[in-house]
């Protein structure tokens, strides 16, 4: 639970400086929000923003007509839920930690077996999204953008560029050329758990067979730096640098989840017009 979401959602320009320290560059202009907002519970008339957690609770979503499920706040006691929370201040939200409510979703209607689950984001939310849709505009550059699964497809049986070629022709900016943590050992495999680390391509050697294999050096400084020989293509792959794929776009869309009034207690409602 967040009592007062927008010093927490807001997001600013930023600059670090050489002590590790960042500082904001210009501190009152907001440039856009987390994307969590998306996934949160809150409502018009108050500042408090409630971020559930559980199996599949951010894959409903927003349909007004075909809407076959609502929230409803769960029954005093089960899972978390703790009805006297629902007639707190929300200042007393700041000094407790964990979980205090629950949100139970239910049927409106039989749902059949495989069926998609929908549900009504609220008035407000389907109004900022048409908005959003008419007014929308790619920002400059969105034409050349290529983010890392895409540079992983188009050049998976392509020779990559040594370092030297890539100061003619570097990669996009928006990505990193990482090697696997296993680098130097056979039948590599990337998955989500697989990060890579930082590396530079040293030399290329084309093959006998027309594969390549590659030079690497790892380490930053002169003491930890270290050269593996004869890489093969599978140790190499693009990941995408952070904040740089398009949910992360200062112009992206962003709007919470509206719980409805019916069920919003009046004395969260500080934000009354």
């Amino acid at each position: 639970h967040i009592p007062f979401k927008e010093p927490f959602v807001n997001m600013y320009n930023a600059y670090r400086d050489d002590q590790g320290t960042w500082h904001k560059v210009e501190p009152h202009t907001v440039i856009g929000k987390q994307i969590l907002v998306n996934y949160c519970w809150g409502h018009p008339q108050s500042t408090v923003m409630l971020c559930p957690y559980g199996a599949g609770i951010g894959y409903v979503n927003h349909n007004k007509t075909l809407a076959n499920i609502k929230m409803q706040w769960a029954p005093n006691g089960s899972v978390g839920q703790k009805d006297e929370w629902l007639d707190k201040d929300l200042k007393t939200f700041e000094t407790i930690y964990g979980t205090q409510l629950g949100m139970d979703f239910v049927a409106l209607r039989d749902i059949e077996e495989g069926e998609e689950l929908y549900m009504d984001y609220g008035q407000e939310w389907e109004d900022a999204w048409i908005e959003h849709v008419e007014n929308w505009e790619p920002v400059d550059g969105a034409e050349d953008y290529q983010p890392a699964y895409i540079l992983n497809q188009m050049l998976a049986d392509e020779p990559l560029r040594d370092e030297e070629e890539q100061e003619d022709e570097p990669y996009p900016d928006n990505v990193d050329l990482r090697c696997h943590s296993w680098t130097g050992h056979e039948n590599l495999h990337w998955n989500l758990e697989e990060k890579g680390v930082e590396c530079e391509i040293d030399a290329r050697y084309e093959e006998e067979d027309g594969t390549f294999t590659y030079t690497v050096l790892f380490g930053e400084s002169k003491d930890e730096r270290r050269y593996i020989e004869g890489v093969g293509r599978d140790a190499f792959h693009f990941v995408d640098l952070p904040y740089t794929r398009d949910h992360n776009l200062a112009n992206a869309f962003r709007h919470e989840i509206e719980i409805p009034d019916e069920i919003f207690p009046e004395k969260w409602k500080n934000a009354k017009d």
